[in-house]
């Protein structure tokens, strides 16, 4: 068991690591959307992030487009778990999947709000 003041898992393969603080934050829209065209196998993500299979497979259904489907699966994250669908979550799954590209993505995406915010 590592102590937390090391980091995330996945702080090795990106260029900056967002402030522990922020990664426990909610999810928001805007990051959401803007990450979920960068997502490729969002089934995957899905199941990771605790979605159950007749929930995938109501999003597969709903929509044929892969891009709504992914925002799909995001909302009905933010749905399901409210407050605990965090940055540290999501970005843990995506280590899991070895997702560098998307969790670069979103740690700007994260450090931008927080520039913003300030």
């Amino acid at each position: 068991e590592r102590p937390m003041a090391e980091g995330p898992p996945w702080k090795d393969c990106v260029t900056q690591v967002p402030p522990e603080d922020a990664l426990d934050q909610p999810c928001t829209d805007q990051v959401l959307n803007d990450i979920a065209l960068c997502v490729t196998k969002w089934e995957l993500v899905a199941a990771h992030l605790g979605l159950s299979s007749p929930e995938r497979d109501n999003i597969s259904r709903h929509s044929h487009d892969p891009e709504m489907q992914k925002i799909a699966m995001f909302e009905k994250w933010k749905a399901k778990f409210g407050n605990a669908a965090t940055y540290r979550k999501l970005t843990d799954v995506l280590w899991k999947l070895r997702d560098c590209a998307v969790i670069e993505k979103i740690v700007q995406l994260l450090l931008q709000e927080q520039q913003s915010a300030t």
